[in-house]
């Protein structure tokens, strides 16, 4: 049976159709599991990084209180013996950290190096300064001043602050409905318009 123009056109807009209903399913089917996974991520990661939040908190607390409990801490004097020189980064110059000598309860000589350095330097050599450590564990002495004995629990509790606000939000990401954020359209035979979801 010969063709007609109309038939010909007719069978052209049926699988004209057929392909823009199976290309339309594949795109939603990737981008429902691009979403999901991602949401998976976001959610995992926000787990993550509550508890490790809260655990720096945590550790920023109990260092907090072991510093304020002084009956913790064994109270001893040292004498610098150097200054070192620490190179520059990006977000300072020059600083220059103490290195200090002193005798723990033993009556064992110790050295350590603090881990606070500053410009101009804040010790001289041959200055006498006052130490603290804890209670067994000379090796873990600092200088007893106000930015050796708080920077390490701000620091702390600033880290954990982050980590537990990004852990809120990732989980909110994760578990929101996302919107569309990008279409693309097809056309089909009959001139309508069918839409994907990109994001």
């Amino acid at each position: 049976m010969p063709a007609f123009p109309g038939m010909t056109d007719g069978r052209n807009k049926m699988n004209m159709d057929k392909y823009d209903k199976a290309l339309d399913k594949t795109f939603n089917t990737v981008n429902t599991v691009y979403s999901i996974g991602r949401r998976i991520v976001y959610v995992l990661m926000g787990i993550i990084f509550f508890f490790a939040g809260i655990g720096l908190v945590v550790w920023g607390y109990v260092n907090v209180k072991n510093k304020i409990d002084g009956s913790v801490y064994v109270k001893t004097e040292g004498t610098v013996i150097s200054m070192r020189e620490v190179p520059p980064t990006q977000d300072a110059g020059e600083t220059w950290t103490p290195t200090i000598k002193f005798k723990d309860r033993s009556g064992k000589e110790r050295t350590f190096e603090s881990n606070v350095s500053s410009d101009p330097p804040a010790y001289e050599i041959g200055e006498k300064v006052e130490l603290l450590y804890p209670e067994g564990r000379p090796e873990d002495v600092f200088i007893n001043s106000f930015l050796e004995k708080w920077f390490t629990p701000i620091m702390l509790g600033i880290g954990g602050l982050v980590m537990f606000i990004s852990s809120i939000w990732m989980m909110f990401t994760g578990f929101r409905r996302n919107k569309p954020s990008k279409n693309t359209g097809s056309g089909t035979a009959d001139g309508s318009t069918s839409y994907v979801s990109m994001g």
